[in-house]
Protein backbone atom coordinates (compact mmCIF):
# COMPACT_ATOMS: atom_id res chain seq x y z
CA UNK A 1 0.00 0.00 0.00
CA UNK A 2 0.88 3.19 -0.97
CA UNK A 3 2.24 6.05 1.60
CA UNK A 4 2.88 8.61 -0.68
CA UNK A 5 5.86 10.57 -1.09
CA UNK A 6 8.60 10.46 1.59
CA UNK A 7 9.24 12.83 4.19
CA UNK A 8 12.47 15.18 3.47
CA UNK A 9 14.79 15.30 5.93
CA UNK A 10 15.14 18.95 7.63
CA UNK A 11 18.67 19.24 7.17
CA UNK A 12 17.98 18.75 3.55
CA UNK A 13 15.32 21.17 3.69
CA UNK A 14 17.59 23.72 5.34
CA UNK A 15 20.13 23.63 2.55
CA UNK A 16 17.35 23.65 -0.15
CA UNK A 17 16.24 26.66 1.89
CA UNK A 18 12.40 25.28 2.04
CA UNK A 19 12.01 24.82 5.22
CA UNK A 20 8.38 25.51 6.94
CA UNK A 21 8.30 26.04 10.75
CA UNK A 22 4.73 24.19 10.91
CA UNK A 23 6.55 21.26 9.38
CA UNK A 24 9.30 20.68 11.15
CA UNK A 25 9.76 17.45 13.48
CA UNK A 26 11.06 19.03 16.18
CA UNK A 27 11.94 15.40 17.54
CA UNK A 28 13.49 14.26 14.47
CA UNK A 29 17.33 13.07 15.51
CA UNK A 30 20.26 16.12 15.09
CA UNK A 31 22.88 14.78 13.55
CA UNK A 32 26.53 16.67 13.31
CA UNK A 33 28.56 16.78 9.87
CA UNK A 34 31.85 14.78 10.03
CA UNK A 35 34.91 17.20 10.05
CA UNK A 36 37.62 14.79 8.35
CA UNK A 37 36.46 12.39 5.65
CA UNK A 38 36.44 8.85 7.45
CA UNK A 39 39.03 6.20 6.89
CA UNK A 40 38.70 3.64 4.13
CA UNK A 41 36.76 0.63 5.58
CA UNK A 42 39.01 -2.63 5.20
CA UNK A 43 36.29 -4.35 3.21
CA UNK A 44 36.50 -2.42 0.90
CA UNK A 45 39.51 -2.37 -2.23
CA UNK A 46 40.50 -1.99 -5.75
CA UNK A 47 38.23 0.92 -6.95
CA UNK A 48 35.78 0.68 -4.25
CA UNK A 49 38.82 2.02 -1.83
CA UNK A 50 39.87 4.54 -4.38
CA UNK A 51 36.33 5.87 -4.68
CA UNK A 52 35.83 5.97 -1.15
CA UNK A 53 39.03 8.09 -0.58
CA UNK A 54 37.54 10.92 -3.48
CA UNK A 55 34.22 10.46 -2.90
CA UNK A 56 34.41 10.66 1.26
CA UNK A 57 36.86 13.74 0.82
CA UNK A 58 34.36 15.73 -1.58
CA UNK A 59 31.48 15.54 0.79
CA UNK A 60 33.63 16.09 3.95
CA UNK A 61 34.76 19.79 2.18
CA UNK A 62 31.73 20.59 0.78
CA UNK A 63 30.14 20.10 4.91
CA UNK A 64 27.10 17.58 3.36
CA UNK A 65 27.72 14.23 5.26
CA UNK A 66 27.36 12.75 8.73
CA UNK A 67 27.93 9.02 9.95
CA UNK A 68 24.59 8.60 8.98
CA UNK A 69 25.36 8.62 5.61
CA UNK A 70 28.24 6.48 5.39
CA UNK A 71 26.19 3.57 3.94
CA UNK A 72 25.01 5.45 0.71
CA UNK A 73 28.73 6.55 0.50
CA UNK A 74 29.52 2.81 0.58
CA UNK A 75 27.23 1.66 -1.60
CA UNK A 76 27.79 4.20 -4.21
CA UNK A 77 31.68 3.16 -4.26
CA UNK A 78 30.79 -0.76 -4.39
CA UNK A 79 28.73 0.06 -7.32
CA UNK A 80 31.64 2.71 -8.68
CA UNK A 81 33.76 -0.52 -8.51
CA UNK A 82 31.45 -2.79 -10.15
CA UNK A 83 31.05 -0.38 -12.77
CA UNK A 84 34.72 -0.31 -13.92
CA UNK A 85 35.23 -3.97 -13.47
CA UNK A 86 32.46 -4.23 -16.06
CA UNK A 87 33.59 -1.57 -18.14
CA UNK A 88 37.47 -3.38 -18.62
CA UNK A 89 35.53 -6.54 -19.47
CA UNK A 90 33.27 -4.70 -22.03
CA UNK A 91 36.88 -3.55 -23.32
CA UNK A 92 38.49 -6.39 -23.42
CA UNK A 93 36.11 -9.00 -24.74
CA UNK A 94 33.91 -6.34 -27.06
CA UNK A 95 30.16 -5.41 -27.08
CA UNK A 96 29.09 -8.83 -28.76
CA UNK A 97 30.28 -12.07 -27.93
CA UNK A 98 29.75 -15.52 -28.93
CA UNK A 99 27.24 -17.72 -26.80
CA UNK A 100 27.05 -21.37 -26.66
CA UNK A 101 25.09 -22.29 -29.63
CA UNK A 102 27.81 -20.42 -31.72
CA UNK A 103 25.48 -16.97 -32.25
CA UNK A 104 26.29 -13.48 -31.50
CA UNK A 105 24.60 -12.47 -28.57
CA UNK A 106 25.41 -9.17 -26.46
CA UNK A 107 28.34 -9.27 -23.53
CA UNK A 108 26.65 -9.88 -19.83
CA UNK A 109 29.16 -6.99 -19.15
CA UNK A 110 27.23 -4.24 -21.45
CA UNK A 111 24.04 -5.26 -18.42
CA UNK A 112 26.87 -4.72 -15.44
CA UNK A 113 27.35 -1.42 -16.48
CA UNK A 114 23.96 -0.23 -17.43
CA UNK A 115 22.79 -1.67 -13.62
CA UNK A 116 26.07 -0.47 -12.20
CA UNK A 117 25.65 3.28 -13.89
CA UNK A 118 22.06 3.05 -12.41
CA UNK A 119 22.95 2.48 -8.76
CA UNK A 120 26.05 5.04 -8.99
CA UNK A 121 23.36 7.03 -9.83
CA UNK A 122 20.71 6.76 -7.36
CA UNK A 123 23.30 6.65 -4.22
CA UNK A 124 25.00 10.06 -5.91
CA UNK A 125 21.80 11.67 -6.54
CA UNK A 126 20.87 10.98 -2.11
CA UNK A 127 24.92 12.10 -1.57
CA UNK A 128 24.53 15.18 -3.73
CA UNK A 129 26.92 14.00 -6.30
CA UNK A 130 24.97 14.78 -9.40
CA UNK A 131 24.90 18.52 -10.69
CA UNK A 132 20.76 18.08 -10.33
CA UNK A 133 20.77 17.72 -6.42
CA UNK A 134 23.62 19.08 -5.47
CA UNK A 135 21.86 22.39 -7.39
CA UNK A 136 19.00 22.00 -4.76
CA UNK A 137 21.85 22.20 -1.51
CA UNK A 138 22.15 25.08 0.04
CA UNK A 139 25.22 24.67 2.61
CA UNK A 140 25.64 27.02 5.35
CA UNK A 141 28.97 29.10 4.95
CA UNK A 142 30.87 29.99 7.94
CA UNK A 143 31.45 33.74 8.64
CA UNK A 144 34.94 34.03 7.01
CA UNK A 145 33.57 32.12 3.63
CA UNK A 146 30.65 34.11 3.06
CA UNK A 147 30.67 36.98 0.62
CA UNK A 148 29.36 40.51 1.03
CA UNK A 149 27.35 40.91 -2.50
CA UNK A 150 27.77 44.80 -1.92
CA UNK A 151 30.79 45.08 -0.61
CA UNK A 152 33.12 46.53 -3.72
CA UNK A 153 30.69 49.55 -2.70
CA UNK A 154 31.97 49.62 0.76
Amino acid sequence: MARGRKVTPLSTKKRKGTVQKCRVNEKAPKLELLADAPAVPDHLSGYAAECWITVANILTKGKVITDADLHQVEAYCQSYARYRMAAIELEASGVVMMNDQGALSKNPAATGIKEAFADMRAFGSNLGLDPSSRSKLIVDLDKSEQVNPFGEFT
